[in-house]
């Protein structure tokens, strides 16, 4: 049977190469005949971009100028490592997060609408930000978003992400591999824990 979980003391510490290790591992592969180091790092790395991307355990902050007249922005742009905006706030007041539906039913005429202060945000796909109602002057809005966090450049690195994410980027991982060498039957049930462990680490 397939391990299912890291057996690792301190994961805060945990470098790439650890977890390239337990992997090859969990597919019983551990002198890498079937998967080779180097790939099985690139497999992990993308796993725990996605990972991340999903739990949000990476993020920053920054600000963003807001011209008058202007409705939409370039997120990516100005923010080349920016993913998801989670919180965006003026003068210390929280922004509030909403969509196009929201904004057509509160007000048929929003892309028109100018007034003294922002109040709402909305992200279009992973370029554009759309911040509502448009400044009469110019102003200040300060972002938090999730990070891309880039690839593993090197078994020798540090992880990004927390403990139980960790846990999740080997899942993902290892997942991969068991359907690369076509063991589908474990690659199901593991990915089937995998759902029940992000829903239980989003739920946190």
């Amino acid at each position: 049977e397939y391990p299912s979980y890291l057996d690792i003391l301190d994961l805060m510490t945990t470098t790439a190469g650890v977890i390239v290790t337990e992997v090859l591992r969990r597919v019983r592969d551990e002198a890498g005949a079937g998967h080779s180091r180097s790939f099985t790092l690139d497999i992990i790395s993308h796993a725990q971009r996605i990972i991340n991307r999903f739990t949000g355990s990476v993020t920053t902050t920054g600000t963003l100028t807001l011209q008058p007249k202007k409705l939409i922005y370039d997120l990516t742009g100005t923010f080349t490592d920016a993913l998801v905006v989670t919180e965006a706030s003026y003068r210390g007041e929280e922004l509030i997060k909403t969509n196009f539906q929201f904004l057509t039913n509160v007000d048929i005429t929003w892309p028109r609408t100018i007034k003294g202060e922002p109040e709402v945000f909305a992200q279009i796909g992973l370029d554009l930000l759309l911040i509502y109602p448009v400044p009469v002057d110019p102003a200040v809005v300060t972002l938090t978003y999730i990070r891309d966090i880039g690839l593993i450049p090197g078994e020798d690195q540090d992880m990004s992400l927390p403990d139980h994410a960790i846990q999740l980027v080997s899942d993902l991982a290892t997942a991969v591999l068991l359907i690369r060498q076509r063991d589908f039957a474990p690659a199901v049930q593991l990915i089937q824990e995998f759902e029940k462990d992000l829903e239980s680490y989003r739920d946190e």
